[in-house]
């Protein structure tokens, strides 16, 4: 039976066919964008940096803030453009997700908050290595864990 459908099959029809099966066959789904604060190597998963950013304005509320550290880090970075007042660090807790560097330097993740009247904004996620030097960490969409999707997105 198959030997009479590619005798009155056409060449070139059996060929495009061959090319679009190898091509679907070829794509599978990459899986859902993960909003991620990136910083250096290591990426941390937007519900934790909102859980330590929680935490933080607790202690606010509870007029604990002698349980915070206050910033030291370069008021250079320039998630701190603009804003006044007094800045609180707080580590991101859990375990580091991901760590790309092919190194072992991890980056602790640390979100910034500034204390205001209604409890506290986040002003952003700054990133902290071993060696002590500070980076922003940014907003990304990643799609996946591995080190090309810090390079392209």
């Amino acid at each position: 039976m198959l030997y009479t459908h590619l005798k009155k099959t056409p060449l070139l029809l059996i060929f495009m066919q061959i090319i679009l099966i190898s091509m679907v066959h070829g794509t599978r789904k990459q899986g859902k964008l993960k909003e991620m604060y990136v910083c250096g190597n290591s990426a941390y998963p937007l519900r934790a940096v909102e859980n330590a950013f929680v935490s933080v304005t607790r202690l606010f509320r509870k007029g604990k803030t002698n349980q915070l550290i206050p910033y030291t880090g370069t008021t250079r970075l320039p998630i701190f453009k603009g804003w006044t007042g007094d800045y609180y660090e707080a580590k991101v807790k859990g375990s580091i997700l991901w760590d790309f560097s092919s190194t072992k330097r991890k980056v602790k993740g640390y979100v910034v908050v500034n204390k205001g009247r209604e409890g506290g904004s986040l002003i952003g996620v700054v990133g902290i290595s071993d060696d002590g030097t500070y980076s922003v960490c940014e907003k990304k969409n990643l799609r996946s864990t591995r080190s090309s999707a810090l390079k392209y997105n």
